[in-house]
């Protein structure tokens, strides 16, 4: 039997690192592979683990590093208490940037980057906010670190790869994907069934709703949407709900907590327009989810749209299903372009396209990982 040791910085919010680990360990064969879990924060509430070893961080300190985004240098510096029981395993898989310093000691290591805070450094640089520029530039230490020690890189998108690849030469995409066969339209879901009129134009956002994902902007254009017509409303469904949440109602968002995903995707099928203005991002996982279900996207220049423009030639409809904005002036152009939608939602022209999205069918993605863990 294979041993695997996993090295992660778990982070009871990042629900589409979770669903890698669900998805794609769950399909070994558990006669020849046995995964082990390694992990400074949090327990990963996954059965797919014969073993998990934690080391007991105190509460106050996990909200102190959750609160600055300090989880994944914290975790890099505690792994190396695992060092002596990691060299005996035949792979060790090391999930974000936590190679370093653990390099030193390992052997037949493979590094998984989700997406790279140099993303998010560059991102605040460019609105001139060089507060929290300054505060990624000194955590990006620990990902130029990753980079130049790491044996082996996977990541989500080629988006990804740039930033890598500028410090690591031997670095290969695996995409992310989607469930297919859970991920699709419910057309017997109906708005009524939660508590919407038929005539409501429903904006669906998911994710962390914070200033790293733009939650400023979301609120100042939902108020200036709201003034200009009650019907435009805002199901926003979070993780965690921000502070004052219940003033938020009165701009027409209305927070849904901790989802099940059933529940999620019969909000995506009542839906109108999936709407997600982001500072950076490298891949989105729910944004593949509302296409999956057929919404129309509007939403900032990521990873994902970079697979979705090589599609473009070969899927027409994609340019009437995604909106993609990058511009100083964001907001005005999220309004604008919401409106359009909704124009065409009265006229009956805002119509659930199908996309071609073979390329993120789940088990594209089991087959490429388990070709690399063997």
């Amino acid at each position: 039997m294979k041993k695997i040791a996993l090295l992660y910085a778990w982070k009871s919010t990042q629900g589409g690192i979770t669903s890698f680990y669900k998805d794609i360990l769950w399909s070994f064969d558990s006669t020849k592979y046995e995964f082990h879990i390694f992990t400074a924060t949090e327990k990963m509430p996954l059965d797919v683990f014969s073993h998990t070893e934690t080391i007991n961080t105190p509460e106050w300190l996990l909200n102190f590093i959750f609160k600055f985004n300090l989880h994944i240098p914290y975790s890099s510096l505690v792994m190396l208490l695992f060092y002596r029981k990691l060299k005996k395993y035949d792979q060790v898989i090391i999930n974000q940037e936590l190679s370093f310093p653990l390099w030193i000691f390992l052997k037949n290591d493979i590094t998984i980057l989700h997406g790279s805070t140099l993303m998010a450094m560059h991102s605040w640089i460019k609105e001139k906010k060089y507060f929290y520029a300054l505060y990624y530039f000194i955590v990006s230490f620990n990902t130029v670190l990753t980079y130049l020690v790491a044996s082996k890189v996977y990541t989500v998108s080629e988006f990804t790869k740039n930033y890598i690849s500028k410090f690591n030469n031997n670095v290969e995409v695996c995409w992310l994907w989607v469930d297919q066969n859970f991920w699709k339209l419910e057309k017997h879901v109906k708005k009524i069934d939660f508590w919407f009129k038929e005539s409501d134009f429903l904006l669906i956002f998911v994710w962390r709703f914070d200033i790293w994902k733009w939650s400023d902007k979301v609120i100042s254009i939902m108020d200036s949407l709201s003034k200009k017509n009650k019907d435009i409303k805002m199901l926003a469904c979070v993780s965690k709900l921000p502070e004052n949440y219940k003033e938020y109602e009165k701009i027409w968002i209305q927070f849904f907590k901790n989802l099940w995903k059933e529940d999620l995707k019969k909000l995506y099928s009542i839906s109108d327009t999936f709407f997600f203005p982001t500072r950076y991002e490298w891949y989105w996982l729910v944004l593949a989810e509302a296409l999956s279900v057929w919404l129309p996207v509007v939403t900032s220049n990521i990873a994902l749209w970079n697979l979705l423009k090589c599609s473009k030639s070969k899927d027409s409809s994609i340019g009437n299903q995604v909106q993609i904005l990058e511009s100083e002036d964001i907001a005005k152009q999220y309004e604008d372009a919401v409106l359009n939608n909704y124009k065409r939602f009265l006229k009956g022209e805002l119509l659930k396209y199908r996309l071609n999205l073979n390329y993120l069918n789940l088990q594209n993605a089991i087959d490429k990982w388990v070709t690399i863990f063997k």
